[in-house]
């Protein structure tokens, strides 16, 4: 065979790197006169030399992040060209950068919860967010999350196997080359509605006072026990009481018709609503 027969031995094809200068050892079946390689990923490819009379060379060369497509070329001192196959390797220095992700430390949380992430990767190969309790862990990769600067991807989970239990949870971000973990966060779990036990008003009460008492225990701990009366003029719910898991109180009712609903939430924002307590006041 007049040409020279080439054998790349470094970088295989298809790698993946995290460093910019890639080690090349190239051999030659032949003493050639030169040894060059080119990058035909870039806009007009030029080759640049490897060695001279030479029959191998390992070389460290540098090239920026991205894609890039090197071929290599032998020439004998006939003036014999051999030209090698592309040897196609992808770099990327920069690991994935994980700016906040929610929710918060500490939190309370429940079914319906975004579990949220802002980072900064743009070869993003995967967000994952992983969840620990000492009874469950699940791993859940995010679907459609964009690769770019200051990104953001949020997941829905139903935490219904975490309830009542301290969970851990964090995200890993993945490139092509690295992957980045977030801090670990630890939040309660919460997934049960809190429930609301009635004392007083009773159902179709008839008041000849307009000060009705409103005697309320809950099952737990609520954020807030709010009421609304769907016969006023202005039908919103109004605070009863905050932090608490009880009210009994009394409060001011025009002469006529009421219809109250109760409604408690608890810390981690599962609701809970009564049916209307219907009651009269006559006349005073």
């Amino acid at each position: 065979n007049e040409f020279p027969q080439i054998t790349i031995n470094e970088p295989e094809d298809g790698n993946s790197f995290n460093i910019k200068k890639i080690n090349f050892n190239i051999t030659v079946d032949e003493e050639v006169s030169l040894l060059e390689y080119a990058d035909f990923s870039v806009q007009a490819p030029k080759f640049k030399k490897l060695c001279k009379n030479c029959d191998s060379a390992n070389k460290k060369i540098s090239f920026n992040d991205g894609a890039h497509s090197v071929k290599i070329r032998a020439t004998d001192f006939a003036g014999h060209s051999t030209l090698s196959d592309p040897i196609n390797f992808f770099i990327d220095t920069k690991e994935p950068k994980i700016v906040n992700i929610e929710p918060e430390n500490g939190e309370i949380i429940s079914n319906g919860t975004i579990f949220k992430i802002k980072y900064t990767e743009t070869n993003l190969n995967e967000v994952k967010l992983v969840l620990e309790s000492p009874d469950e862990m699940r791993l859940i990769s995010l679907e459609g999350c964009p690769g770019g600067i200051s990104k953001e991807c949020n997941v829905s989970v139903d935490l219904t196997d975490f309830h009542n239990e301290v969970m851990v949870f964090y995200f890993n971000v993945s490139d092509i080359v690295s992957e980045t973990m977030s801090d670990i966060n630890v939040v309660s779990v919460d997934t049960v509605k809190p429930e609301i036990t009635i004392n007083s008003p009773e159902q179709n009460s008839v008041f000849d006072d307009k000060k009705v008492r409103l005697d309320l225990i809950t099952n737990e701990h609520v954020a807030v026990l709010e009421f609304k009366d769907l016969n006023s003029i202005d039908p919103n719910f109004k605070k009863l009481c905050k932090d608490c898991d009880s009210y009994n109180k009394t409060k001011n009712f025009n002469v006529g018709p009421h219809s109250l609903i109760f409604r408690a939430i608890d810390h981690a924002g599962n609701s809970e609503e009564s049916e209307g307590v219907n009651f009269i006041i006559t006349e005073v």
